[in-house]
């Protein structure tokens, strides 16, 4: 059977001491604050569908009040081919990445004026793109500090004042 690529592949079994270790070693993104763990890939891929299914809810409902009397069909496109490369940047395990694609992407998905039956998907829309990057942006805030050394309360120099063991 063809393999899509889908997966990881993990190593022969003998090839590593820690399996575990191995198969989440990724040669792209090397491991650090900037690396997905956890779930937060599958909030990145259900974020992607929610974008897919608002872009096939704008080229499905194109009539109705409110709508334009020629819509406008490029944004959508464009929305479709931003949410493919979320999930490409999600295989990336990108994390600097995969929120800035998808808030790009719901931007183009909900740019054309719509019919008034199309209000709330665009906004669930924006919701769970900004959603899914304040998620991982704090995520990511949070491990960057806990690999920056502690500071102690009183050691923070300010201005030009020089530190205490300079003065005399």
């Amino acid at each position: 059977m063809a393999r899509l690529g889908l997966g990881r592949r993990r190593p022969p079994a003998g090839d590593y001491l820690d399996e575990d270790a191995a198969a989440d070693a990724d040669p792209v993104v090397p491991d650090g604050p900037m690396r997905m763990r956890g779930r937060e890939p599958m909030y990145g891929f259900a974020t992607a569908a929610v974008l897919a299914a608002g872009g096939i809810a704008n080229l499905l409902d194109t009539t109705g009040a409110g709508a334009p009397p020629h819509p406008v069909l490029w944004p959508t496109y464009a929305g479709f081919v931003l949410a493919a490369g979320l999930v490409a940047s999600i295989r990336l395990r990108n994390r600097l990445l995969s929120p800035f694609v998808a808030i790009f992407a719901a931007f183009f998905l909900t740019l054309e004026r719509g019919p008034n039956s199309l209000s709330y998907p665009h906004i669930v829309v924006l919701v769970v793109a900004v959603g899914f990057a304040v998620a991982l942006t704090m995520r990511q805030r949070r491990e960057q500090r806990a690999l920056t050394p502690a500071r102690q309360p009183g050691s923070r120099r300010r201005g030009n004042q020089p530190a205490e063991d300079e003065r005399s």
